[in-house]
């Protein structure tokens, strides 16, 4: 009967949870445990900063969010698919998945009930629960991915989103395991982290938070110490009130990277 009520729990959780966030929490434990115990010299713990940098930073900061979700900079195509790649082995999801829920969800009905990760369900909810939402791209605001569904790269990185972020993963582990485990998987679950923290914290007004723009029922916060650590993915009330400016900093003392890095691979300005 247990075992029955563990399968169900199972299934009952969130395809990314199972496939993605979860394994890549159990995978991390086990490198940090190598570190303590010795097998493991603790050199390779300064590699998942890096690795997050590569794929949660730029491959989902930048080429995901700004780029194919709010289309905030133009750039060349295999540029582009690059970045889709990069963003796919943040852990996240496919790109077109991220735009239907942030897009087509997220920032038309920010903190209200169609807001897939609006705090106002619980802090629970919008850090880990809201996962368990389904997506299906077939019925689900299809029109907000037009566009990339005409690529026909993104939508092999869709339609085989786990494959690649697992294959990835068993091509550096055939090298060594600890290249998979703090390169792939201990950045998968900074970046989950990070942006957990984003979904709860960067919507609930608390003593670390600031607003420098009033929305209505949106009610996007500022972090100011996230924002130091993600490199300019904490200022979401900037980015709430502007979401096709790449550069997340609007006022002295802010700062975003994507100010210095976007126009390094920028084809044109849209804005």
């Amino acid at each position: 009967m247990n075992i029955m009520k563990i399968l169900n729990f199972w299934n009952r959780l969130g395809v990314n949870i199972r496939r993605v966030t979860l394994p890549a929490h159990i995978l991390t434990l086990v490198g940090i445990a190598s570190v303590f115990t010795g097998a493991t010299n603790w050199l390779w713990l300064m590699i998942i900063y890096p690795a997050w940098f590569l794929f949660g930073h730029i491959g989902y900061g930048i080429f995901v969010h700004r780029y194919f979700c709010h289309r905030s900079f133009e750039t060349y195509t295999w540029i582009s698919r690059l970045g889709a790649f990069f963003g796919l082995l943040s852990g996240a999801g496919s790109a077109m998945n991220v735009k239907v829920i942030h897009v087509g969800y997220h920032h038309p009905h920010s903190d209200t009930e169609l807001d897939p990760h609006t705090p106002t369900k619980g802090l629970w909810w919008s850090y880990l629960l809201w996962q368990n939402h389904k997506i299906d791209l077939a019925k689900d605001k299809i029109w907000v991915v037009k566009d990339m569904m005409k690529d026909p790269y993104l939508k092999f990185f869709h339609n085989h989103n786990y494959k690649i972020y697992w294959g990835s993963w068993l091509l550096l582990a055939l090298i060594d395991w600890r290249l998979a485990v703090f390169i792939v998987s201990a950045a998968t679950v900074l970046e989950f982290h990070l942006l957990s923290i984003a979904n709860t914290f960067g919507h609930y007004k608390h003593k670390w938070s600031y607003q420098n723009y009033q929305q209505g029922r949106d009610n996007s916060q500022n972090i100011t110490w996230l924002n130091w650590i993600t490199l300019g993915h904490g200022l979401h009330n900037n980015h709430h009130a502007d979401p096709r400016n790449y550069n997340h900093a609007h006022k002295k003392g802010e700062f975003d990277t994507a100010k210095w890095l976007i126009p390094l691979i920028e084809k044109r300005s849209i804005k």
